[in-house]
This record gives structure tokens, sequence and C-alpha cells, in this order.
């Protein structure tokens, strides 16, 4: 509960301090940490186990848990200015969430993020039987390939911040979009191939690392209208995002660890379907523009 709220409102604290190619810089931020923490937590929770047992993970996390609260009720300032505060009322909430349901163009935003982030839980439920099962990875093997793809991720979305101002935030999703569909075709490809280790590594790299280049303009681009329901339109994207990827994940083992059709079939579909989203609709709304990226 309290990563989801931390979630939240470090996306709507980066929509009141910044706008445009700032705010697609800053979210590319958040986009590394979210990648890079993934990889180095395993790594570090197995250091723990090696001075204590299971019990101990609990006192870091309580030790983690304190000092995060000491720093915010310390030293963390509010960031939402009084012309943009709500009164504290259910009505107020279920007013945003209203009109933030009826912005066709902020939702349609939301199911872009929502589906390259449910490719990627298809990837991360999927990948572990696919690759040790079927390829006779490893769990050290394994455990690099996965890191490989979380620095994908990092490099990418570091990428996509330093881009924005070059490209746009427009056209900087299209090459996002574009890249992790041209992987899943090629994943799915791989089906019908004779079995090779690289035929789905290389694939899965672009269609998990593309999630870096998409999901910072897809965030900005969302958010550009929305200083006044930042919170909720910070909630929805998240929601989005994780109700996909949950939805998703369990149809991944439908057909058993020994196959990784319905990985693939799943990927396709989510990207294909992110991309046509961008392309029919989102496409025609916004013109691009490489000096402001709207």
């Amino acid at each position: 509960m309290s990563g989801a709220a931390g979630l939240v409102i470090s996306r709507a604290i980066a929509r009141d301090l910044y706008q445009g190619n700032e705010l697609t810089k800053f979210f590319s931020l958040l986009m590394a940490v979210n990648g890079v923490f993934p990889i180095l937590s395993p790594i570090f929770g197995g250091m723990v186990l090696k001075f204590t047992d299971w019990k101990g993970i609990f006192i870091v996390l309580g030790i983690i848990g304190t000092i995060l609260f000491l720093a915010t009720l310390l030293y963390f300032k509010e960031t939402l200015t009084i012309d943009y505060s709500q009164e504290n009322d259910p009505k107020v909430i279920f007013t945003a969430l209203k009109s933030l349901i009826s912005d066709k163009i902020f939702m349609s935003y939301a199911l872009v993020q929502g589906l390259v982030t449910g490719a990627m839980f298809c990837y991360i439920s999927g990948s572990s039987f696919v690759l040790q099962n079927m390829f006779s990875l490893s769990a050290q093997g394994f455990s690099l390939v996965f890191a490989i793809n979380g620095i994908g991720i990092v490099f990418m979305s570091q990428a996509a911040g330093r881009l924005s101002y070059r490209l746009g935030e427009k056209l900087l999703l299209q090459i996002g979009l574009s890249i992790a569909v041209f992987g899943s075709i090629a994943l799915f490809i791989s089906l019908f191939l004779p079995k090779h280790l690289l035929a789905v590594t290389i694939p899965l790299f672009f269609i998990v690392s593309m999630v870096g280049m998409v999901n910072p303009p897809a965030f900005s681009l969302a958010m550009q209208n929305q200083k006044k329901w930042a919170g909720s339109a910070s909630a929805i994207l998240g929601l989005g995002m994780n109700l996909i990827g949950g939805l998703l994940s369990p149809l991944v083992g439908i057909r058993g660890n020994q196959t990784y059709v319905p990985m693939a079939l799943l990927i396709l579909i989510c990207n294909i379907g992110a991309f046509l989203i961008f392309y029919l609709y989102l496409n025609r709304q916004i013109p691009y523009n490489s000096s402001n990226g709207i």
C-alpha cells in the first residue's frame, strides 16, 4: 500500500514541478530508478541473507521505511500550489476521475502506457520458465539476461530524456512503439524457426528496453494538461499499467512451461494494440514539434 502511494505521489509531484521536455526528462529519471532497483534489490537481499535469516530482510525494510519517513517529514516541501489545491471531498475525487476518464486523449495515452507495460509483465511472468526450462539456462544465466534487460530499460529511459529535446515527445513515442512492435514480431516469428536462445533473447531485449523509451514521453504527454488533477491522473496511469499486467500475467502459463506461444502472442497483441492506438488516434491529435515536444 505504501509503495502504491509512493508511485502515484512521486509522479504527481513531477507534474507539479515540471512540464514539457523537463517533465519527460524528470520522469525518465524515475524510470531509471525503477529499472535499477529491481536489478540491485535481489543482489542486496542475497548479501543480507549471508549475515542473517529471512527475518533480517524485514528488519532492513523497517529501517529503510523509517529513513524514508524521517526524510519526508523533515526535508520534503509541498509542491502543490494553492491555485490547484482541491478539497478533501469524495465528490471532488469523483469529479476528477469522471473528467479524466472522459478525456479521450488522456485515456489513449494511459492505454498505450498500460499495454506496453503489460507486454513487460508477460515477459516477467514467462521468461524464467521459457529460458530455464526450454533453453536450459542456469539460474545465474537467467539472472544475467534479466539484468541486461533491466539495464536496457535504464539506458533507454535516459536516452528518452535527452532525445525529447531534439525529437519531441511524440516522435520519440512513435519510434519506441515501432521498435517494440518489430521486436514482438521477431519474437513471434521465432516460434516457427529452429530453437535458438538468441532468437528469443534479442527480441525480448528490444521489447523490454522500449518500455524505458515509451513510458516517459507517454506519461509526459498524458500529464501535459492535467495540472489540476495531477494526483488522480497519476493514479489512473499507474492503475492502467498494473491492471493490464495483472490480468495478462496468468494467461502466459495457460499451455504449460514448455512453450512460449502464449507469451509471444500476448506481447505481440499488447505492442501492436499500443501502436494502433497511437497511429490511428493520437497521431492525428497533436502535431509534431521538436522544439517543445508537443
